[in-house]
């Protein structure tokens, strides 16, 4: 039964888990990064509709990893803002509000990309990281606290030991189950639906949000 001891170990390997390891692994530590799914649908180029809004704080942690350069062509820049207000059965109120880039003083309000793109670039910069070791297609079967380190079991029974622990795994966290972390929740009796949509006319770099 093979054993190692790391630093970190972190469950989950999406952005969030993935830019972490990054982080950690600039700064000198070794990461281990445990993910269930296998390296080929990490990899996939499959659009699945997900994307997400980067402020300029997460612009800037991307350019000191020196991941923004690999996504800038794939990024969509938002210099405008829309943001209008209806009843459920209404159109849009006369009352909006708007948002521009020259407000704040900066190029853009944020930037938009595709999950795809920038979840490839990342594994990329993984694969070249000599300071994180990236399992893939592995199952953790027990978890505990022995003595001061966290030891893992995976299900090829691999043991992992490490100083510290992060749970990155999304909900419902099989990590913080395992670490007796209690959640609570509630029904919004509410359910949304999430579309693509193609433009007919250029959008102008502007975004519009319509509440209900």
């Amino acid at each position: 039964m093979t054993q190692e001891k790391t630093n970190v170990i972190i469950f989950g390997g999406g952005i969030v888990g993935s830019l972490l390891a990054l982080i950690l692994a600039e700064n000198g530590m070794r990461v281990v990064l445990i993910e269930k799914k296998s390296l080929e649908d990490l990899s996939s180029d499959y659009y699945d509709g997900r994307s997400y809004a980067l402020n300029a704080g997460t612009k800037n942690l991307l350019s000191f990893l020196d991941i923004w350069d690999e996504i800038r062509e794939k990024v969509q820049t938002v210099s405008k803002v829309l943001l209008q207000q209806g009843l459920e059965t209404s159109r849009p109120q006369p009352l909006e509000l708007k948002l521009s880039n020259y407000e704040i003083g900066a190029s853009s309000i944020f930037h938009m990309v595709e999950d795809r793109f920038l979840k490839n670039v990342i594994l990329k910069k993984i694969k070249k990281s000599t300071n994180i070791t990236h399992l893939t297609s592995k199952i953790v079967k027990s978890q505990r606290v022995k003595g001061s380190l966290i030891e893992i079991t995976l299900n090829d029974g691999f043991i992992l030991k490490s100083e510290i622990a992060i749970g990155a795994d999304g909900f419902p966290s099989r990590s913080a189950t395992r670490a007796k972390v209690r959640s609570s929740g509630w029904n919004y009796n509410q359910s949304s639906i999430v579309g693509v949509v193609r433009h007919e006319n250029n959008h102008e770099n502007q975004a519009i949000q319509f509440f209900l």
